[in-house]
């Protein structure tokens, strides 16, 4: 599992856009993508999510994506074990853009667990990129 919509403020699922991929690995539904230079690539950026799955896709192959955003709510595993994790806690990205990375990062906030084990689910928000 990774990033996958949870819940949205306005009721309305977001729309998807459609990007390039730059050819540099697999693809898979709820990965963070960045796109850069007019291509996405997979890491922990937080500015895109895949709603596609591919092996090895070719540089240039367009897929849909949705927006990484603080008006919808995803649900993400945890990466690693985080004892008296709490809600409010920031963390990023993990660099795969498949988990929750308790580094000390804050592109994200959950805003609710079921646990404190590694792959445990949480709900988080999308920080505005102006305080990531």
């Amino acid at each position: 599992m990774a990033f996958l919509p949870y819940s949205y403020d306005s009721g309305q699922p977001l729309p998807f856009e459609y990007y390039p991929v730059d050819g540099s690995g697999d693809i898979y539904v709820g990965q963070v993508m960045a796109l850069s230079g007019g291509q996405l690539v997979p890491g922990n950026s937080s500015d895109y999510i895949s709603m596609r799955e591919e092996s090895a896709p070719a540089a240039g192959t367009v897929i849909p994506v949705i927006r990484a955003t603080q008006d919808a709510v995803f649900e993400a595993p945890l990466g690693a074990a985080a004892p008296g994790l709490r809600a409010g806690t920031t963390c990023s990205v993990s660099d795969d853009g498949m988990s929750l990375n308790l580094d000390g990062g804050s592109s994200v906030v959950i805003i609710g667990l079921d646990g404190e084990g590694e792959g445990d689910l949480c709900r988080v928000r999308f920080l505005p990129r102006s305080e990531t």
